[in-house]
């Protein structure tokens, strides 16, 4: 409903568009559809301006379709008290891999390198994503429909997290991961990461 509701709003209201996104996933027909779209709409001045949390993206709005657009990262996530972490056997190595089963997130490459050390344990979402490999014991699912509260604490859980993604906009799970005291391995064209390093 999103370009529904920007085609009904934008005579009565200025409209902007967040874009949370990044090129590489743009290989899929909706998401094409969806930037084909928004592209239209800033040329017919229905949206007014394009903010992209992914640096970078602003630039090519502005170079290839003249439009106003601006890099807008997204601020320090707020993490709620208490959260309940997960009774793990600390004689293992908890390593975390938790994103959606796209291209993009490339989660088979860092389950299949977690799983080649010794002593490790692979933390997913949806862990029938990998029963093709055929190790039950080592990787554990938690849950494709998590509360905030639940995932934070999962994520908390872990000795390592890995967010290696082939491109990532922002990388909210690596930030989440630092705030939780979780040392995470992010993709070197991250914001959040060049960010940090800066």
């Amino acid at each position: 409903y999103f370009i529904d509701w920007i085609e009904a709003l934008h005579t009565k209201v200025a409209v902007n568009v967040l874009y949370h996104g990044t090129i590489s996933e743009w290989h899929d027909a909706s998401h094409q559809a969806l930037i084909g779209k928004m592209i239209q709409l800033g040329k017919q001045g229905a949206i007014k301006e394009f903010q992209f949390v992914k640096k970078g993206l602003d630039h090519v709005f502005r170079t290839l379709y003249n439009l106003p657009a601006v890099h807008q990262p997204l601020s320090d996530p707020i993490l709620p008290e208490g959260l309940q972490k997960l009774q793990l056997d600390r004689s293992k190595i908890h390593v975390g891999i938790f994103g959606s089963n796209t291209f993009n997130k490339n989660l088979h490459n860092q389950v299949v390198h977690t799983l080649m050390l010794p002593n490790t344990v692979a933390h997913v979402l949806d862990s029938t994503l990998f029963d093709y490999l055929a190790m039950p014991d080592r990787i554990v699912g938690h849950g494709t429909d998590l509360k905030r509260e639940a995932f934070l604490g999962i994520l908390g859980s872990m000795d390592l997290n890995l967010y290696l993604s082939f491109n990532e906009s922002w990388g909210l799970v690596t930030k989440e991961s630092e705030q939780l005291g979780v040392p995470v391995l992010g993709p070197q064209d991250s914001d959040y990461l060049q960010q940090i390093t800066t």
